[in-house]
């Protein structure tokens, strides 16, 4: 075999056949790496990796076709065959020697991650498990390649039939997609030659030895057929040799049937014992949180997934698989809605969206609907008109549905209405729900009272004055430990009942608008204010500061012998309260106006003992700006005032038996390179290294060629 491989590495590199090989598969890397990660300046080296699987149905026919037809038209094939070599030896031999060739480049894109990490941060650890997952499929394609190799007698005739039958691999996923579950015997057929989705999960940075195992095994079954092949050759179909050659077709079917076997049982072997999730958040791993929660379930909860399996979204499939896998209790069905459009009418008369979820348990069912799953960025908004997904919610949405309807715990908060508030945009209901609470739109004049249930109340930007009964029930709930999150905006008229309410925590409202003199303090103009942050619960993971605009004048007592304040949000202390704004186009401070460090952004809190000794902990966070929770100021922050919006509700939901499990992001910032570096690297990968190996290789042909 040693022989064979020498021979076969001296024949790639003392023709172009390797160098071509090496140069165009480092230029078509480094065309990946600058179009993904130097240009788009994206941090994932895996893009890079996924863009270049295509590639290898072109590259790898060109590096096989010859390993055997070669021998042909060489005329040295009746040397091989009647050498002393073994079949497996000379197959085994020569699968390697393209293997190794194969490797050069893999090798050498090993730099490229590193290169990236002086840029920004670079999940390292899913591009080298990219990088591995590549190998392996690498090799199969090899492997495949060698074998059409060995039964023509042309080599463009075995690239071209390489290159269809790898073609089918890569696109078998999207053929399986077409067929129904009800068509599940020709999936599973179809799919034991699936290429592209074993590599798929490995280049989402999970090791996963499933695919590792399929990969190997296909090599070895593609190098056997070779061997078998190279047999067929040696043999010839007579009475003396019949049964040779008879014991190799039955071999053959043996090692198709033991590879088809081995891979379906494998397949079996649960994920928590056949991957490790190297992922830069853990996309593919439950939390220990979850693990403990799901784990101490004692009652049977039934997950429908209203679509079918093999076209569901990965990385909620994989999360549903590890719920099942950790708890006896969790049952998971998917309903393909082909075959039964109308299964949700059991549950609901509102047809959810595709791919949503219906979880049933003995108390209750909830319906988690597929959008979601996932945390939106709405930050280019108003510059592109498109959202984009930037984090994965779905432990966090299951786990409360779980209790839900296992315990018939679901916090719930109104959103009062009624008195001119500023209305909820879609993302912000959002966070509400993704915190793992329902929300209800309610006039207050409509509830009889506001039930002890009721997580949190949220009054955005009241410009009306609330009712006397409407106080009276808000103080009510209040009193009983109630927490409350009230914008405060400007009125065109008198709101004493209002005031009252703020009064309950010793908040006033004093009329004006706050101005920041400080340019470091707002942004553009004076009254878009970028507030001094303090760190707290709420704004201890906030990326930058948050933005307020026309804020009103808010006041607290900071002797108060019974209201503990928590200011997070202040103004500088030159800032000032333009008491009569509405009649200034410019915002310069004159006689009658108020100086001062201004708090806009506080959680006002106080003890109650009632006559039995009940001690509750009412709680009011108060924003100077009913225009914070909009996606406009969103654009403007990076996501940063729906993030502090979604901490505040967060604390409402906080004392649910299920712990909060923080969204995982699925993309990390861009990195900044820049264009000299850019230039540089560019002209490295994709022309010094690819050029100086075309180099090599004329030299060492012209070497040859005289000697």
């Amino acid at each position: 075999m040693l022989a064979i491989y020498k021979r076969e590495i001296k024949a790639y590199f003392t023709t172009m056949i390797g160098y071509v090989f090496v140069a165009v598969s480092l230029f078509l890397i480094g065309l990946g790496f600058f179009a993904y990660n130097l240009y788009q300046e994206r941090p994932y080296f895996s893009y890079t990796i996924q863009g270049c699987t295509l590639v290898l149905l072109v590259t790898i026919p060109f590096l096989t076709m010859n390993l055997l037809v070669r021998e042909k038209k060489a005329k040295t094939e009746q040397m091989l065959l009647s050498s002393s070599a073994s079949v497996a030896s000379i197959a085994v031999g020569k699968f390697l020697a393209a293997f190794s060739v194969f490797l050069i480049p893999c090798v050498i894109s090993c730099v490229y991650p590193l290169i990236l990490n002086r840029f920004g941060t670079v999940p390292i650890a899913e591009a080298y498990v990219a990088i591995l997952g590549f190998v392996f499929y690498g090799a199969a394609c090899i492997a495949i390649g060698m074998f059409f190799s060995s039964i023509v007698k042309y080599q463009v005739l075995a690239a071209i039939l390489s290159f269809i039958v790898l073609f089918l691999g890569y696109i078998m996923a999207s053929i399986i997609s077409l067929f129904t579950a009800t068509e599940g015997l020709i999936s599973n057929i179809l799919g034991v030659y699936d290429l592209s989705t074993p590599l798929n999960y490995m280049t989402n940075g999970v090791i996963d030895f499933v695919a590792i195992f399929y990969y190997v095994s296909m090599t070895a079954l593609f190098i056997f057929l070779t061997a078998q092949s190279i047999q067929k050759r040696r043999c010839t179909v007579t009475a003396k040799n019949f049964f040779k050659c008879e014991f190799n077709i039955i071999g053959i079917i043996v090692a198709i049937a033991i590879f088809v076997t081995a891979n379906i049982f494998v397949k079996k072997i649960p994920d928590r014992y056949s991957t490790v999730d190297c992922s830069y958040s853990g996309l593919f791993s439950i939390s220990a949180e979850t693990k403990d929660y799901i784990e101490g379930l004692e009652e049977d909860v039934t997950i429908y997934v209203l679509n079918s399996r093999e076209g569901y979204d990965e990385y909620v499939r994989k999360l549903l698989d590890k719920y099942e896998e950790e708890s006896e209790h969790i049952k998971v069905e998917y309903i393909d809605q082909y075959l039964y459009p109308r299964f949700y009418l059991q549950y609901t008369d509102t047809a959810p969206e595709a791919g949503s979820l219906i979880i049933i348990g003995s108390k209750n069912t909830k319906i988690v609907g597929y959008s979601y799953l996932y945390e939106y960025d709405y930050s280019n908004y108003y510059q592109t008109g498109s959202v984009e997904i930037s984090g994965f919610v779905g432990e966090n949405q299951i786990n409360n549905a779980i209790d839900y309807v296992t315990n018939g715990n679901l916090a719930k908060v109104y959103v009062v209405t009624g008195h001119g508030e500023t209305e909820f945009e879609t993302a912000y209901y959002d966070a509400i729900t993704v915190s793992g609470a329902e929300y209800e739109n309610v006039k207050l004049d409509d509830v009889d009272g506001i039930s002890g249930k009721i997580s949190g109340i949220i009054i955005n930007g009241a410009t009306k004055d609330i009712s006397e009964s409407d106080l009276a029930k808000l103080t009510d709930y209040l009193d009983n430990g109630g927490k409350i999150l009230i914008t405060l905006a400007h009125t065109e008229e008198d709101t004493p009942n209002l005031d009252e309410l703020l009064d309950y925590m010793e908040i006033n409202v004093v009329t004006g608008m706050v101005i920041e003199n400080d340019p470091n303090y707002y942004y553009q103009e004076c009254v878009y204010l970028i507030p001094d942050m303090i760190t707290n619960k709420y704004t201890e993971d906030l990326p930058e500061y948050p933005l307020l605009t026309e804020a009103v004048g808010m006041m607290v007592n900071d002797y108060s012998e019974y209201v503990s304040y928590d200011s997070f949000l202040y103004t500088t202390e030159d800032a000032f309260l333009k008491v009569n704004y509405k009649e200034s186009t410019i915002f310069n401070e004159h006689e009658g106006d108020y100086e001062g460090r201004f708090v806009v952004g506080v959680d006002a809190s106080r003890q109650i003992t009632d006559e039995k000794g009940i001690v509750t902990n009412p709680e009011m966070i108060a924003i100077a700006s009913s225009n914070a929770f909009s996606t406009a100021m969103d654009a403007m922050v990076n996501n940063t005032n729906i993030l502090l919006f979604a901490n505040i509700v967060g604390t409402f939901v906080e004392e649910s038996s299920v712990t909060n499990v923080s969204a995982k992001a699925l993309s990390l910032q861009f990195l900044e390179v820049g264009r000299t570096d850019r230039n540089v690297i560019v002209i490295i990968t994709m022309l010094l290294i690819p050029l100086g190996v075309i180099a090599c290789g004329i030299y060492t042909c012209m070497k040859r060629k005289k000697n």
